[in-house]
């Protein structure tokens, strides 16, 4: 697996999605080089942009029946990627579910419901603005480093979702981690602030109960996925 920038809008995406996270780009309409690594759109192009290698069947795209064949086409490369997105977001919910359910995590700040998706449609909608969280997925933890104005487009601070975790962080940077990557990601704490590796988010909550969830949504995933 590995993370790339999409053509389109430039943010970092992985390369097992099945589109953009932020723009909805479907990864079936971008070719990544084999050779040089160079990111472009598919469409249209018979050779590589950067080093000229010609353009085959996009290593990082779905391999169909259909495609080894020889007979490939987008729409079953489509279709093939759903499917396959559909079964990791039935595994993370089930992940989710048991982590939390385990570690409540309710304070000033933090919005979990025991592990089920969050019923407040407001916070949900401010929290996928500000950590372009895609669409259509359910969030089911809202951490907010924004004490003053709690759950709002601009926060700072992380959600997880069916897909994964998708955050702001204190330096402004945004980003995201599918659950089978954030399970390498180290948590820790510095005085105030709570770490995802090189990420900071000053939160103010109780930060050794948040590590611990965190931790736990770790384990659980590296039994499933």
């Amino acid at each position: 697996m590995a993370m790339i920038k999409c053509p389109e809008c430039g943010a970092e995406i992985s390369t097992r999605a099945v589109s953009c996270v932020k723009c909805g780009l479907p990864m079936s309409e971008i070719y990544i080089c084999p050779e040089c690594g160079e990111v472009m759109f598919r469409s249209g192009k018979t050779v590589c942009s950067k080093c000229g290698c010609p353009i085959e069947d996009n290593p990082y795209v779905v391999n169909t029946e259909s495609q080894r064949k020889g007979s490939y086409t987008v729409e079953e490369d489509n279709a093939a990627g759903a499917d396959a997105d559909a079964q990791y977001v039935a595994i993370a919910e089930k992940i989710i579910k048991k982590a939390f359910s385990r570690n409540p995590l309710n304070s000033v700040g933090v919005y979990c419901e025991s592990g089920n998706p969050i019923s407040d449609e407001r916070k949900v909608a401010a929290a996928k603005i500000a950590f372009d969280i895609p669409v259509n997925d359910k969030v089911f933890l809202i951490v907010s480093g924004n004490f003053m104005s709690g759950v709002d487009e601009r926060m700072k601070g992380f959600a997880v979702t069916s897909h994964g975790v998708f955050f702001n962080d204190d330096h402004r940077k945004k980003g995201s981690f599918f659950l089978d990557e954030f399970v390498d990601v180290k948590i820790s704490r510095w005085i105030g602030y709570l770490r995802f590796g090189d990420y900071e988010f000053n939160l103010g909550n109780d930060l050794n109960r948040m590590i611990r969830a965190l931790n736990d949504l770790q384990n659980e995933t590296m039994k499933y996925l």
